[in-house]
């Protein structure tokens, strides 16, 4: 069920872009805090800005 925040979010998305809904989800699964309220997109989102590479 996706609250008022999601649907405001899904219509942001460009025509190419992939929400996380529609995703296939990981290969290997990852624990995360319970208490994060970020996505898995945003935590791989938040992995790529914060690298050295980026």
């Amino acid at each position: 069920m996706m609250d008022n925040s999601g649907l405001i979010f899904q219509n942001q998305l460009q025509a190419y872009a992939i929400s996380d809904e529609n995703s296939k989800g990981r290969i290997s699964p990852e624990t995360f805090h319970e208490k994060d309220l970020r996505t898995q997109f945003q935590h791989d989102r938040d992995r790529i800005i914060h690298s050295k590479a980026f």
